[in-house]
């Protein structure tokens, strides 16, 4: 597979990363809609959601 060759991960971790990446990319659309201004711990994690998503673009 090509995770195989490129990365040297099996083809279970890399349904998993796919798994893990759909639900940060849910986890980030659901607090992206939310008012941080309505609870304080929304808006902590949309912070870190949002760090979370930068570098996840950087790595």
């Amino acid at each position: 597979m090509y995770c195989d060759a490129k990365f040297g991960i099996s083809c279970a971790q890399e349904y998993r990363l796919l798994d893990v990446a759909r639900v940060l990319g849910a986890i980030q659309a659901a607090v992206a809609a939310s008012d941080p201004s309505a609870d304080p711990a929304l808006a902590a994690l949309r912070h870190v959601v949002d760090d979370l998503a930068v570098k996840g673009l950087a790595g």
